[in-house]
């Protein structure tokens, strides 16, 4: 359900995933992905602090303000959580800019389909430099 690198992207129709390894990066392409102002769907999005964590519905909106970042109030880095979004029709929606997940093959099995195609992308470090940035 993804489209193949041969096919030119289109932001219109595709949702981007992006698997976020841990110290890998990925916490800076959330950054700059809030910088862009995207709709941008992870754990934040359905924090319970924020109160739209049972939502029945999807909704974006920027939990610290008109400043602040927008999110989409579903939690794509869990596995229950991808269940929901696929439940409430995340992709679909086309409320999401992009998502991040460290579950890539559950969410593409789940979020995308023929209609709603997506785009891959992930970065990648050494594991041993992984590692040394724990300490």
């Amino acid at each position: 359900n993804l489209q193949p690198l041969t096919v030119n992207p289109d932001p219109k129709n595709e949702v981007p995933l992006f698997w976020h390894i841990p110290k890998s990066g990925g916490t800076t392409v959330e950054s700059i992905a809030e910088c862009l102002d995207l709709r941008i769907t992870n754990r934040a999005g359905a924090l319970p602090k924020f109160g739209h964590d049972n939502d029945t519905e999807l909704i974006a909106y920027r939990p610290w303000g008109a400043r602040g970042p927008t999110y989409v109030n579903a939690d794509t880095t869990s596995n229950s959580g991808i269940l929901r979004a696929e439940h409430l029709g995340l992709v679909p929606s086309g409320l999401a800019d992009i998502i991040f997940t460290s579950y890539p093959n559950l969410a593409i099995a789940h979020l995308y389909d023929e209609s709603h195609k997506g785009r891959a992308m992930g970065l990648f470090r050494h594991p041993v430099d992984r590692l040394v940035s724990k300490f």
